[in-house]
């Protein structure tokens, strides 16, 4: 990363040419790889990919067929990329930047032709339109890791042999759904000195079947037509698509509605001097309900989008130097572990940039949300949960208050009658499973978290007086709402719900703390019992309980305003756990759960995530605590080089699909590990600067410098040094986590949460949370 400035100068000969940076506003998704091709993902009213490995920058002589090539120099910068090519006839240089406030993305391309010599430019993109139609097993096959080995490699390998046919399956519906989805890219070719050439139309009938309202419309148009030193001889090519083909077929001049595989539109350019062409891909009518659109005018969400600002790199850059200088002016200056003290700060423009490129209109409930994004929403179509959005929350409130707002009520909207909230939703009003939790137990506490947060650090409280309209039911088409008659709750009636709904729905065990469910945070901790029914009936959650105690007392003093009797039930929910919690202690750690049997879980394993809410919440006695932070300190994260693993060591799973140092199994959280630097802070600041510095971009390129995974994005856990493949990512069945190894919102927000409250306890501000 450069010293001043939040960016990336990338070696394009050492960097595989499938890594990639994302470029990202409110409505759109660009993704540019290191080899100089393009992605590009409409994200209103539900994942599109509207361009699939868009073609290289063709650059060549005249009267010749131009050639693509890699980069030979790639900048990665907190809103785009910078792109140079050269040839010995010319040098051409592409910038693709974003809006941070328009659904627009906007592109420069600059030729300069060496010797005045004539070339040729062509810029092509594959139009694909896919719809992602969220599917749970998406994982192709996969060879296992030698360390799945005996009768866990059989099962390996039917498992992913069946994951295989069903992505293969799911592909095939995606395509097909291509071609009646309502999608229309319009293509600007009314300039004469440069062509938007769009090949292969293909006409599809009227079939609206995803968005609400009117479908979204993706423009490309060219806002800085070429000089006169532009040959007018690029022309307009059509290619046969089968019977009927032709100009005369295209649904109006200037565009064309496309299904899958229904070709692409080239910029055509013959130059013989300096020039530069500006273009824009923006998303219109973005399928909001009517009355809703007229309400966001002025937010850039309009009918007409306003173009990309020239300057918004500029900008974004100065917008970084503001984040440097709020975080740069906490803590105490001559504290401990003052180099990655300055590490952090000067990653955190980024971090905040990442999360803000991973916004997404939802036209269902009318806000914001920054999508966990990686392969849950690339690959699956998927967007949760709720407890990623809470982490979202907490780690910008003071930074983006705006979009804290947002992503707060759009997690408002995720609430269901009971109290309860969904897992994961589709981004166009439904809500769904994710194939993994039928009743997760830890959302409700992670929407009063976020809840908390948010009011404590803003002091806004006019948030819980915003009504919610909440996404529909999952058995209802996306778009339909559920018609109860009742007027839209408030997000002070949700609090008090969920405050609510941790009584009466999550509930107590036997041992007094609260249920476990399908699940807490952990999805697969149910695979690490011998009964799972019993476990989802019964057993109990350290990891619930602990949070329970930290957050509940935070949250009562925000509902006590609206709602006493919500107040009070948090207040004693948080009281009646404390004890519980005691005898969850073994000496050393904390339990991480009860089986439903009557067994323990985590007696012979230290679980990272049964630990950093005790600790946050003061719970216990001084001495009690130290031992627990040296227990996770020389357990945890002395052993590992990338930060604090979930588990000291691999448990056994059943089935055997979650391999040693992978995902749950020992993984490398990015959300864990920024509470964790919250844990260890209000014992260890100086533990805790190192712990955070582990997970910094700039350490883990340093010391695992192959993959590319975690140097400037990454996913929500990397693999650790107890398996395979150390510094990638997982795979199983579910998630092939390793196809889209980045663009994670945890792999952000968790550095930048452990940041920010490692720089408030270190100036001896307030420490909520505290018992």
């Amino acid at each position: 990363m450069v010293d001043r400035r939040a960016c990336f100068d990338v070696d394009v000969d050492r960097c595989p040419g499938d890594a990639f940076h994302l470029v990202g506003a409110p409505g759109l998704a660009v993704l540019v790889y290191v080899s100089g091709e393009l992605s590009i993902f409409s994200t209103v009213g539900g994942m599109v990919r509207i361009a699939d490995g868009t073609a290289l920058p063709e650059l060549g002589p005249v009267g010749t067929v131009p050639v693509g090539q890699a980069p030979t120099a790639l900048r990665l910068l907190v809103d785009g990329v910078e792109m140079e090519w050269a040839t010995d006839r010319a040098t051409l240089s592409c910038t693709v930047t974003s809006d941070p406030d328009e659904p627009s993305v906007g592109f420069r391309w600059r030729v300069r032709p060496h010797r005045g010599e004539a070339c040729v430019f062509r810029v092509p993109f594959d139009l694909a339109n896919v719809p992602l139609i969220p599917a749970p097993l998406m994982s192709r096959r996969i060879a296992a890791p030698a360390t799945i080995v005996g009768a866990d490699r059989l099962a390996w390998r039917a498992a992913f042999a069946a994951s295989d046919r069903a992505r293969r399956g799911t592909d095939r519906l995606r395509r097909r759904w291509g071609e009646r989805h309502p999608l229309i890219v319009t293509i600007d070719r009314d300039r004469r000195r440069a062509v938007w050439a769009p090949t292969r139309p293909r006409v599809v009938r009227d079939r609206p079947q995803l968005f609400l309202g009117e479908p979204p419309t993706v423009r490309w148009e060219l806002t800085d037509p070429p000089d006169r030193r532009i040959a007018a001889q690029a022309a307009l090519h059509l290619r046969a698509s089968g019977s009927g083909s032709g100009p005369g077929n295209n649904r109006a001049a200037g565009g064309n509605r496309v299904g899958s595989g229904a070709g692409c539109a080239v910029l055509a350019v013959e130059c013989d001097g300096p020039v530069d062409v500006r273009a824009v891909l923006r998303v219109v009518n973005q399928g909001r309900p009517a009355a809703w659109r007229a309400r966001a005018v002025g937010k850039g969400f309009g009918v007409e989008s306003a173009s990309v600002a020239a300057a918004s790199v500029a900008a974004a850059s100065a917008a970084g130097e503001g984040v440097r200088a709020r975080l740069g002016a906490r803590g105490a200056p001559g504290s401990a572990g003052s180099d990655q003290r300055s590490i952090a700060i000067r990653e955190a423009p980024w971090h905040l940039a990442m999360l803000r490129g991973l916004r997404v209109p939802d036209p269902a409930v009318g806000h914001d949300f920054v999508m966990q994004g990686s392969a849950y929403g690339f690959i699956h179509g998927l967007h949760g949960a709720v407890r990623d959005e809470a982490f979202v929350v907490a780690a910008i409130a003071d930074l983006d208050a705006d979009l804290a707002r947002e992503a707060l009520c759009s997690m408002a909207a995720m609430s269901l009658p009971s109290g309860m909230f969904g897992y994961a939703h589709f981004g166009s009003g439904a809500q769904a499973s994710g194939g993994v939790h039928a009743s997760p137990t830890d959302l409700p506490l992670f929407f009063l978290w976020a809840l908390a947060e948010f009011v404590e650090t803003t002091h806004d409280t006019t948030v819980l007086d915003v009504a919610v309209r909440r996404r529909a039911s999952p058995l209802l088409r996306p778009g339909r709402r559920r018609s109860t008659g009742s007027p839209d709750p408030t997000i002070a009636q949700v609090a008090a719900a969920a405050a609510r709904a941790v009584e009466r729905h999550v509930g107590f065990g036997p041992h007094g703390l609260l249920r476990v469910g399908s699940g807490d945070w952990a999805d697969p901790i149910s695979l690490m019992v011998a009964n799972r029914r019993a476990f989802h009936r019964h057993g109990e959650s350290v990891f619930n309980s602990a949070m329970a105690v930290a957050v509940l007392p935070r949250v009562a003093d925000v509902l006590v305003r609206v709602d006493r009797d919500a107040a009070a039930i948090c207040r004693n929910v948080a009281a009646s756990l404390v004890g519980p919690l005691d005898d969850a202690w073994t000496g050393r750690w904390y339990l991480r759960a009860w089986d439903g049997a009557g067994g323990p879980v985590g007696v012979s394993h230290c679980f990272l995530d049964a630990q950093v809410w005790p600790l946050i919440a003061g719970h216990g006695p001084a001495d009690r605590r130290d031992r627990l932070v040296a227990s996770v300190l020389s357990r945890l994260d002395e052993p590992s080089t990338l930060g604090p693993t979930i588990i000291d060591r691999p448990h056994r799973i059943r089935g055997g699909l979650l391999a040693p140092g992978w995902d749950c199994n020992g993984g490398v959280w990015a959300a864990l590990g920024g509470l964790a630097v919250w844990a260890v802070a209000e014992r260890d600041s100086g533990a805790a600067w190192r712990m955070l510095h582990r997970q910094s971009m700039l350490h883990r390129g340093r010391v695992s410098p192959q993959p590319w995974v975690g140097h400037w994005s990454g996913p929500d856990c990397l693999n650790s040094w107890m398996g395979a493949d150390e510094g990638g990512t997982f795979v199983h069945p579910a998630t092939p986590m390793a196809e889209f190894p980045s663009l994670n919102s945890n792999a952000h927000a968790g550095p930048l949460l452990g940041l920010r409250r490692l720089l408030e306890l270190e100036a001896g501000a307030a420490r909520p949370g505290r018992a």
